[in-house]
């Protein structure tokens, strides 16, 4: 991963430092993964996080993160808080499709409610290269997957390799540098020059969400090359019924169907029920019980300790690190707050 950084202009009593890493490289990829770290310096101030990428051809500017006004449903929006204190923080970016030449990355920190720039830094020039290998996605529509169940990929591949191969990663828009819950191996295979079609199994226990694809492969040249597609993928619970939002009564059995019941041996599970009560939200966990489970479904018994609220219930088993369910809504339950559980609520 690239780390960029530079320069201070200093407004407000404080300032704002990008630095750039001596052994980080200054030509970088269409997709690639970059590190932008910063220091604020002096006394700070509560502001809003902006970066742009400058580019030396006029009309070649590209916003990566917009300050998050109220109402902003912007996907590229972030804050960044700073409280009259001198600290260190960074953000994780892609490379996004921009016109390949020389840019200067520019980190400001704005009014916490206005466009007002308190601090700002610019990088030094780096340089976007057209794309060594060619991995283009090819779909009709905002692709939209279900946790164990399989996907098709059509994808143009055009590379100097010999037996040249690719492989599929799934990275959480939200979280994507957290192990476990930020990317996720789905598989390798061969591929050719031209168009190439493979069915692959998205795991079961991938929490669902919004997540990134990534394709990986491997230049002789340029060592290994990572491309990530810029476009939201939904991935649905594995739990496939009761459906998401559906009223659970304490005190009643209910039958839950998953997907991959074709790649999944039937095996006993352990059964948790996880949620926030509706009295003051306080965070609540319960062990259900071990269920034996058939062809992807088991029969499940909502105790009446419960609490009224939301919950998504948690199956672990041998073959598996764990997959949860959709939000349901607890009626009939306990009506109290749960005791404060540290570190939750």
């Amino acid at each position: 991963m690239a780390v960029l950084m530079a320069m201070t202009l200093s407004t407000f009593g404080f300032s704002i430092k990008v630095r750039l890493a001596d052994t980080e490289p200054t030509v970088l990829s269409i997709g690639q993964e970059v590190n932008i770290p910063w220091d604020i310096i002096g006394d700070g101030y509560h502001g809003r996080l902006a970066i742009v990428m400058v580019g030396e051809t006029p009309g070649t500017d590209e916003p990566l993160v917009t300050p998050c006004y109220l109402g902003s449903n912007s996907e590229l929006c972030n804050d960044l808080s700073v409280w009259n204190r001198e600290s260190t923080d960074s953000l994780d970016i892609f490379i996004p499709q921009v016109v390949p030449g020389k840019y200067r990355m520019k980190v400001s920190i704005v009014e916490y409610d206005s466009s007002v720039i308190l601090a700002e830094d610019i990088s030094p020039s780096f340089e976007i290269q057209p794309e060594p290998v060619t991995m283009k996605w090819l779909f009709d529509e905002e692709p939209r997957w279900g946790a164990g169940s399989t996907a098709h990929i059509s994808l143009f591949y055009d590379g100097n390799g010999e037996s040249p191969w690719v492989s599929v990663i799934l990275v959480n828009k939200l979280s994507p540098n957290i192990v476990g819950w930020g990317s996720w191996y789905i598989f390798s295979t061969n591929v050719v020059n031209g168009l190439n079609e493979f069915e692959i199994q998205i795991p079961v226990s991938v929490p669902e969400g919004q997540y990134y694809v990534q394709f990986q492969t491997y230049d002789p040249f340029f060592g290994l090359i990572t491309k990530t597609h810029m476009v939201s993928v939904t991935v649905d619970s594995a739990v496939t019924s009761p459906s998401e939002s559906k009223e659970l009564i304490a005190g009643r059995s209910y039958q839950l169907r998953w997907n991959g019941a074709n790649s999944l041996p039937d095996e006993r599970y352990l059964v948790h029920i996880e949620g926030e009560s509706e009295k003051g939200g306080a965070w609540w966990h319960m062990y259900l019980t071990t269920v034996s489970a058939k062809k992807g479904k088991a029969l499940i018994h909502i105790p009446k300790g419960v609490y009224n609220g939301t919950a998504q219930i948690t199956f672990y088993g041998r073959f598996v690190n764990g997959f949860r369910s959709s939000t349901y809504t607890i009626v009939g339950g306990l009506r109290t707050s749960p005791p404060h559980i540290p570190g939750k609520g």
